[in-house]
């Protein structure tokens, strides 16, 4: 062989090699690192309620802690993150022990635990809109609370009068303001403050202590306490405890932990062929299964079976329904248009299944009677229906707390079976690469070995080159094949590019998502972005990016 051929065979082996990396090299192009993602900019215009004493945003408590600490009543502020200090805690002398958070999530044992510390002198204050029902029951003979869907809430302490509002994006909305009913109280309960003639903050005698209920903790949080009316009220709060050290119970909150698979017990396993490439024999036995496999897949491809259309199954319309609706909400952020599809689907619902119509009832046996047909309590009920009846615009909070009840009100009654509970909690949505791609891959790789037996067997030394850019090419159409390219979670979209390692970016760092042409890019709120190639993805769940490019379609 003269010399300028074995240059040109040279030169085809880098171009095969080379054109191979540029066609499967359509990941992304930057991603940030996973400690870069979970680092977020601080940002005024973040609306979410976290009531978090470092928190700075709308609705965190960092103002709430200087204003406690500039108050000069109280010289002592500790805040505690392990609970096994509980024990401690309870045994200090001249001090609060106080939390203010949506719920207070102690065990019943731990309440029993604070309960006796109060018995022996201690003052315990808590805001929260969700009472322990283990709490409720050492305090009251039956549940005291209630509550009213107003925009304006009227606080009145000291007969003076403080308006509080519930704010989003600098906007007032309605909102869901709990009280006490005050022919629950106990005789020796003091009321400190009320809201449309109803107590909200109480004082209730415990042995030798004292236990301070107030609910509404958002009347706390920034964007309440740093206006006028806001720090006033707090003022007046302050002036009814006469504990001079306050001792903060953070390990009471509820933080939920994302679950991530590669922090298990077993590593994920990341191809199906890790443990057989880690033997010599059993990776080129492999190789050659495959190689005679794709032998006979060529040479017995010619059909032989006339071609029958297969059946195709009903589809579910019940969630390309759901995932209208969601597009519908996030176009146009009509939180009371929202509501009043939900109620007049739960109509629907009602009426399909036992035969009552909600939407004509003019008095209250129509909700007996579904009671007793439904097995739900009435007072559910009643509940459920001044939820979805709301006349007034709402908000995602209140939303919310209206599909949990509905949802609810849905199993108890059996609408909902098991089958649909299954569908509603289902994992995370996995996009793939086109199986053409990944197939071809792979033969592209079984072809570039072929040619290397064939140099081989023309007693080209160059021929052995070839080897290990075919079995590389394999590998790469096993992973296109067994790994997703995206991997849409609740919380998070997960990554995974064919040459770097997987990364993940939450929901709550991104900016707004883009679609141009063949790319979909991605812009986080610290200044990044990332881009995906599209084009390469399988059409299967697209449904699903598409709804989450609506989702974060940008303003």
């Amino acid at each position: 062989m003269n010399r300028n051929r074995m240059l040109y065979l040279i030169f085809a082996v880098v171009l095969v090699g080379a054109l191979t990396v540029v066609f499967l090299n359509a990941g992304s192009k930057s991603t940030p690192s996973t400690q870069q993602q979970h680092k977020k900019a601080f940002t005024s215009s973040n609306w979410k309620v976290d009531l978090a004493l470092e928190d700075k945003n709308p609705y965190g408590l960092y103002a709430f802690r200087e204003l406690a600490v500039a108050d000069g009543r109280f010289t002592v502020f500790n805040d505690y993150s392990n609970y096994q200090l509980l024990d401690s805690i309870t045994r200090l002398d001249s001090s609060i022990m106080m939390y203010i958070g949506l719920e207070f999530m102690l065990t019943d044992e731990e309440t029993d635990l604070l309960l006796q510390g109060i018995e022996y002198g201690s003052s315990f204050f808590l805001s929260s809109e969700k009472l322990p029902p283990y709490l409720l029951e050492k305090l009251f003979d039956e549940n005291p609370l209630t509550f009213i869907p107003k925009k304006k809430a009227p606080h009145k302490i000291n007969d003076q009068l403080y308006n509080m509002y519930y704010y989003y994006e600098n906007d007032t909305l309605t909102e869901i303001w709990d009280m006490f009913h005050k022919h629950e109280l106990d005789a020796h309960t003091q009321i400190h403050s009320t809201i449309f003639g109803r107590p909200n903050f109480i004082e209730i005698p415990y042995g030798l202590g004292k236990i301070y209920l107030h609910l509404n903790p958002l009347v706390f949080t920034n964007v309440q306490v740093l206006k006028k009316e806001g720090k006033a009220y707090l003022k007046e709060v302050f002036s009814k405890i006469d504990q001079p050290h306050i001792q903060w119970l953070s390990f009471a909150k509820y933080e939920p932990i994302e679950y991530d698979p590669s922090s298990g017990e077993f590593e994920e396993d990341h191809s199906l062929l890790s443990e057989l490439f880690k033997h010599p024999a059993f990776r080129w036995g492999f190789i050659l299964a495959v190689f005679g496999l794709l032998l006979y897949l060529l040479f017995r491809s010619k059909r032989r079976r006339p071609i029958i259309p297969a059946k195709e199954d009903n589809k579910n319309t019940g969630f390309s329904y759901v995932d209208t609706l969601a597009g519908i909400y996030f176009n146009k952020n009509h939180g009371d248009k929202m509501l009043k599809i939900m109620r007049r689907n739960f109509y629907s619902a009602v009426y399909e299944h036992f035969y009552i119509d909600l939407a004509k009832r003019e008095d209250h046996k129509a909700l007996i009677s579904l009671s007793k047909k439904s097995n739900v309590p009435l007072e559910e009920i009643d509940q459920l229906l001044k939820f979805l009846e709301a006349t007034t615009k709402v908000s995602d909070i209140y939303l919310g707390n209206t599909y949990k009840v509905q949802r609810e009100f849905y199993f108890k009654s059996g609408i909902w079976n098991k089958e649909v509970r299954n569908k509603i909690s289902s994992g995370p949505i996995a996009l793939y690469r086109q199986k053409s791609q990944a197939i071809g891959t792979i033969f592209l790789g079984a072809f570039i070995i072929l040619l290397g037996f064939i140099f081989l067997s023309l007693s080209l030394g160059v021929g052995v080159l070839f080897w290990p850019i075919g079995i590389l090419a394999i590998a790469i159409g096993t992973r296109m094949l067994n790994t997703p390219a995206l991997v849409l979670n609740r919380d998070l979209i997960e990554i995974n590019p064919l040459w770097r390692r997987k990364s993940r970016i939450l929901h709550e760092n991104i900016k707004f998502i883009e679609e141009n042409r063949q790319n979909l890019i991605i812009y986080l709120k610290n200044g990044e972005q990332s881009t995906l190639n599209i084009s390469s993805l399988d059409t299967k769940n697209k449904k699903a990016l598409d709804n989450l490019i609506k989702r974060f379609k940008p303003t």
